[in-house]
Parts: C-alpha cells; sequence; structure tokens
C-alpha cells in the first residue's frame, strides 16, 4: 500500500512538471508569435522608411527562425516574404519563399505551399517578366488549389494565367482559362473578379480581331461595376478599352466619342491623372487620324507632361511616336525624327517591342537613308518576337501535357498504392496469424517445459528427502548402540567400580590401596571409552546439514568421473540448513548442477571447489574452477548460463560471473538470507 501510494506521488509530480513544462513552452511562443504579429504589422505602417521597414521584417524574420513549431514558423515565413516582396527586397523574398516551400512540403501543408507558388508566380510575372516561369508557378499553386476544393483560388490563379497568356499572344489559351475561372466566380458573387475577367476576354478578342466580340465583352464587364465611387475608375478604363476597339477597326468618330464620354467624368484629371493622361493622348490620335489636327499639339504635350510627371516611361514612348506621327502630317520631318528617335530608344530600353517595331516603322519611313535598314530592323525583331512568342507557347503547351502526364500517372500511382496497400495488408494479417500461431506453439513449449522442469524438481526433491530419511534412519540406528553401548558398557562398569570404591573407603592397608589403583585405571579406561564413543558420535552422526552437502558431493563425485577433477565442498557451520527451503535447496542443486556441466564440456579443469558462505545478512556461495576461462564479454550466452541467471532472478539474488582466458572461472551467487527461511521473515 506504501509503494502504491509513493508511485502515486511520483507520477503527479510527474505530470505536474510535465504541465508546467508545456505550459512555459505555450508562454514562450504565444509571447513570439504576439511580438512577431506587432512587429510585421509596424512594418506595414504608412510613412516609414524602407530602412526601418527592413529592420521591422530583419528582425521578425531573426525571431520566426527560432519557433519550433514547423507550421507556425511556415505561416510567419509566409507573411514575411510577402512583406519583402511589397518592400521590394526580392533577395529576402525569395530566400524566404524558398524556405517556406521547403517546410510546407515537409509538413504536408498543401495551402501554405500553394500560397508560396501564387507569390513565386508574381515575382515572375511582374517583376521578372519571365512568362514561362510565372505560367509554371501559377499552374502549380493552380493544381493544388484544385486539388483541396479550394475553389476561389483556383479560379484567381487561371485568371493570372489567362493575363500570362495574352502577353506571349496566346489568346486563345486565355480564353479557355477564363471560361474556367467565370463560373466559380459567378458561383461565389465574386462581381470584381467577373469584371476582370470579362474585360480580359475583350483584350484577347482584341488580339485575335474579333472586334464585335470584345466590345460586346467590354459591355458585359460593366455589369458587374460595383455602384461605388472607387469603382468609377474601372468604369472609366472599360469605356477607354472599348474605344481602342474602335480605333483598331479605324472608326475613329466613335473612338472619339467614346473617348470624350469618359473625360467628361467629373475631376478625371485629379482623381486618376494616369488614366486621363491615356485618355487625353488617344482622343489626341483619333483627331489626328480624322485629320483633324487644329488644337492636338496641345493635347499631347499635356499629356506627355502628366506622363513625365508620373515616371510612366511606357506611356511615354507611345505618347513621343503619336507626335512623331502629328509632325510627320504636318511635314515637320526633323521634329518627328527626333520624337521617333526618343521613342525608339526609350522602348529598347524599356523591352517594349511592341513600341519599337512601331517606331521602325516610323523611322523607315522618315529616314529616306536608313529606311531600308530600319525595315530589315523591324522585320528581324518581328520574327525573333513571334519565335519567342511560339517557343513560349510552346513551353506552356508542354508544361500543360506534363501536367495532364502527371495527372494520369498519379492516377496509375494511386491504383498500383491501391494494391499495394491491399496486399501489404493481406501480407500483415498472415504475419500476424504467424506471429500468433508461433508465440501460442513458444507459450505452450515454455510451459510443457515449466511442467517438465516442476516434475524434475519434485524428483528431486522426493530423492533428497529419501536420502534424508535414509540417513536419519542411520542416525537412528547408530543412536541406539551409542546408547546400548553407554548403558551395557560403561554404565555396568562405571557402577560396578562405584560399588567397589565405595566398599574400600574405610579401609586403609596395602591391599586396599592396590585395589584402589586398580579401579582408578578401571575409571580412567572408562574415560577413554566415554571419549572414544563421544568422538565417534560426534564424527558419525548424521544431521541435515550433512544430508545436503553429501547429496552435493554425491553430485560432484558422480561428475569428477567425466574429467578427472579434483573437488571440495566447503560450508559455513553457522548456515542452519534445517532452515533453508526445498526450493531454494533445489535451485542451488540445478545451479551447481548447470555449472558442473559446464566445466565438464568447456573447462577442462582440474581443481572445483564451491563454497557455502553467510555474510551478514546475505547467503554467498561460489563455484570456482581453475580451467581455461573465456571472455565473458564476448561469448554468447547459451541456454545453461541463461538458466542459472533464470534461477537467480528468482531467488532475488544476484549473480556474478569472472573469468579470464587461462585464469580459471569463478561464478558468484549472493542471495539475501532470509529468502532461503522457511517460513521465516528474518534470520
Amino acid at each position: 500500500m506504501i509503494k502504491y501510494c509513493v508511485f502515486c506521488c511520483l507520477l503527479c509530480v510527474f505530470f505536474c512538471c510535465t504541465d508546467s513544462g508545456e505550459v512555459r513552452m505555450s508562454e514562450k511562443s504565444n509571447s513570439q508569435q504576439v511580438r512577431l504579429d506587432s512587429l510585421i504589422k509596424r512594418s506595414g505602417l504608412r510613412g516609414l522608411r524602407t530602412k526601418e521597414r527592413k529592420k521591422y521584417l530583419d528582425t521578425a524574420y531573426f525571431i520566426s527562425k527560432k519557433i519550433k513549431d514547423d507550421t507556425i514558423r511556415s505561416k510567419y515565413f509566409t507573411a514575411l516574404s510577402y512583406r519583402y516582396y511589397s518592400n521590394q527586397n526580392f533577395k529576402s523574398f525569395r530566400e524566404l519563399n524558398y524556405k517556406t516551400i521547403r517546410l510546407s512540403q515537409r509538413t504536408n501543408d498543401t495551402s501554405r505551399l500553394a500560397i508560396s507558388y501564387w507569390d513565386l508566380g508574381n515575382y515572375f510575372c511582374d517583376h521578372r517578366f519571365e512568362n514561362d516561369s510565372a505560367y509554371y508557378y501559377y499552374s502549380k499553386a493552380q493544381r493544388l488549389y484544385s486539388r483541396i476544393g479550394n475553389d476561389l483560388s483556383s479560379a484567381k490563379l487561371l485568371y493570372n494565367i489567362s493575363r500570362v497568356k495574352q502577353r506571349v499572344k496566346d489568346y486563345i489559351g486565355s480564353e479557355v482559362a477564363l471560361s474556367k475561372a467565370i463560373p466559380v466566380f459567378k458561383a461565389l458573387d465574386r462581381d470584381e473578379n467577373l469584371y476582370n475577367c470579362y474585360n480580359n476576354l475583350g483584350i484577347a478578342s482584341v488580339g485575335l480581331a474579333e472586334f464585335d466580340e470584345a466590345i460586346a465583352y467590354y459591355d458585359k464587364a460593366l455589369e458587374y461595376i460595383p455602384k461605388k465611387p472607387l469603382d468609377v475608375y474601372k468604369k472609366i478604363q472599360n469605356i477607354n478599352n472599348i474605344g481602342v476597339v474602335y480605333k483598331r477597326q479605324e472608326n475613329f468618330d466613335k473612338a472619339l466619342e467614346v473617348y470624350n464620354k469618359a473625360l467628361g467624368y467629373d475631376s478625371v484629371y485629379y482623381k486618376f491623372p494616369k488614366l486621363y493622361a491615356l485618355l487625353l493622348n488617344n482622343s489626341a490620335h483619333s483627331r489626328l487620324k480624322l485629320k483633324d489636327t487644329v488644337g492636338i499639339a496641345r493635347l499631347f504635350y499635356r499629356a506627355l507632361r502628366i506622363r513625365d510627371s508620373l515616371g510612366l516611361r511606357s506611356d511615354i514612348s507611345v505618347n513621343k511616336l503619336h507626335l512623331s506621327e502629328f509632325f510627320a502630317f504636318k511635314k515637320d520631318t526633323s521634329k518627328a525624327l527626333d520624337y521617333a528617335l526618343g521613342a525608339n530608344k526609350l522602348a529598347a530600353e524599356l523591352g517594349d517591342n511592341e513600341s519599337l517595331l512601331a517606331s521602325y516603322l516610323l523611322l523607315a519611313d522618315l529616314d529616306k537613308e536608313k529606311g531600308v535598314e530600319y525595315a530589315k530592323m523591324h522585320i528581324n525583331l518581328s520574327d525573333s518576337i513571334q519565335r519567342e512568342e511560339r517557343k513560349i507557347r510552346n513551353k506552356f503547351a508542354r508544361i500543360q501535357f506534363e501536367t495532364e502526364e502527371i495527372a494520369d500517372r498519379n492516377k496509375e500511382l494511386s491504383k498500383q498504392r491501391y494494391w499495394i496497400s491491399a496486399l501489404l495488408g493481406v501480407t500483415v494479417v498472415i504475419a500476424l496469424l504467424g506471429w500468433i500461431i508461433f508465440s501460442q506453439r513458444a507459450r505452450n513449449e515454455a510451459l510443457e517445459f515449466e511442467r517438465m522442469q516442476q516434475r524434475a524438481n519434485e524428483e528431486i526433491f522426493n530423492l533428497m528427502l529419501s536420502q534424508q530419511s535414509k540417513l536419519e534412519e542411520g542416525s537412528q540406528r547408530e543412536k541406539k548402540r551409542i546408547s546400548e553401548e553407554l548403558h551395557d558398557g560403561v554404565l555396568g562398569r562405571m557402577f560396578g567400580t562405584r560399588l567397589t570404591l565405595g566398599s574400600l573407603n574405610d579401609k586403609d592397608d596395602a591391599q586396599s590401596k592396590k585395589t584402589r589403583l586398580l579401579y582408578l585405571k578401571e575409571l580412567k579406561s572408562i574415560e577413554e571409552e566415554v571419549r572414544g564413543i563421544s568422538h565417534e558420535l560426534n564424527n558419525e552422526m548424521f544431521n541435515s546439514e550433512i544430508s545436503y552437502l553429501t547429496l552435493v558431493s554425491a553430485l560432484l563425485e558422480a561428475q569428477s568421473v567425466v574429467t578427472k577433477f579434483d573437488y571440495t565442498v566447503d560450508s559455513d557451520f553457522s548456515i542452519d540448513w534445517n532452515l533453508v527451503s526445498g526450493d531454494m535447496k533445489i535451485n542451488i542443486y540445478r545451479i551447481i548442477q548447470e555449472a558442473v556441466q559446464n566445466i565438464n564440456k568447456y573447462a577442462k579443469a582440474g581443481k572445483v571447489t564451491i563454497n557455502f558462505e553467510k555474510i551478514q545478512n546475505s547467503f554467498v556461495f561460489s563455484i570456482h574452477d581453475n580451467g581455461i576461462g573465456f571472455d565473458v564479454h564476448a561469448t554468447r550466452k547459451g541456454i545453461g548460463l541463461k538458466n542459472i541467471h533464470s534461477r537467480v532472478t528468482k531467488l532475488g539474488g544476484e549473480l556474478d560471473i569472472i573469468s579470464n582466458k587461462n585464469e580459471g572461472t569463478l561464478i558468484h551467487i549472493q542471495v539475501p538470507f532470509k529468502i532461503l527461511v522457511n517460513n521465516e521473515e528474518t534470520v
């Protein structure tokens, strides 16, 4: 009962300590997350300098790396990588994005992995302008979202894919992607996303020269513009897009009407200066195409100044091209050539191939000396762009094909995994049944062995009892003989001597003295006879100690015949073998029997010594031989040594085997003495 209470107390202490440790770890984790959230929030405050934002983000990154939980660390890596991207720290963004991908793959966090691929697609799309890489990562993210059933994110990525396809003039591919996204956005009532999709369908239709369809898509897009003040920008932008379609159809009157409608919105210049400059430039260009040049130079210049102040270099290139056309129309070749060259240079710096091609055509018309050269440059660039676009479209097709092939392969692998799992399951069941049968058989064999061992122990005990009985019988006969000797011999002689000496007490003559001397010698003879009987009794009278040790000696005598060894059995006289339990005697006998058999098999010993001692409260016995010995650590334990160890363990004792090559072997066993005693708690 006391042991049980102590155990319960220790268990409570352990769980209390564990819970306390878990609480401390949880508190530390919460503290880290609170600080991280604060740092990330501060990095997004308005008015901060770039260095200050970077300092907050770098500190947050340093703290997040110490978070032990991979899932939480991945969450903060994702947030920080997005912040680094927003602050145009692309080196840190790429580093964190890479780590987030690896963490997400390791933790099987599909959602976080998809976000990381999405961010990487944005990086290649909007910063590096590498359309093939952008398409690759957008596609990977879209597949992941589709797999986990996140339809909204999957549709948004289809929209991004359509934008990338438009860049390389894969307008049909763009339409296909948008046609998959639109039903999702409709089902979720995502008006803003629907506006973007229909607007992009209009752009794709313009690219395919399907102008009526383009206008229909732009009109459809207008239906999804929410009635909010800030969304006026989208409405004006949509109207501008419709104007572009009419310009491409060379319906300049209609285009001018649309542009003027857009310019008629309240405070366009102040609210949306970039859009205002675009409308102004397009309106002036439409009037130029209609040969209405009155005041359009002022419109072109005003648009150019706005774009220059806003740093819109790509738009400046287009503006200069239109000014070049204007001055060419006015027959001012010098100015026209200057603006064309300026547009050409700026387009080349920006990698704006569309403006670059337009500038080559203008220069070919304006510069009579280099016209052929510019025409060739236009042809070469156009061919190069077409080859590059075709190459990228082929990459898109290959990525799509590989994706479908991977999907098919995954289906096939899923089937294979199913059959492998089924086969493995059957194998496991068979193996389990085999193990159960084998274990049961081994258990039955162990039980049978224990029964046989019990029977053998009973036989040995019966033999010991029989031997004890015979020894007791012999002892009783010997006692009876000695008793008869004492009664009939010694007592009779002593009685006769006592009577004779008694009769001589009153006599002092010479004869009496002589007679007395003879009877004194008789007393001495009787004394010698008593000493002899006593000595004989001491050496020959049997007791339980002599009987058990005799049994052990008999065992050694029988075994010594095999390898001709000498033996000695020593026992401490303080050991009362009458108190030793029968079970203990049997186990000691078995241990000695096993040890002597091993000596005969392996030791090549000439001398074997067995010693029994009582040391304080312990019973110690040892078996020593002077044989060849063995390496205790290197030698694999056989069943004999295992049996010895098992019996010592059963007795609650300790076993120590000391042996070295050519130095003999000592088996030393120590057992608490109270285990030996029959029906006793202590000695």
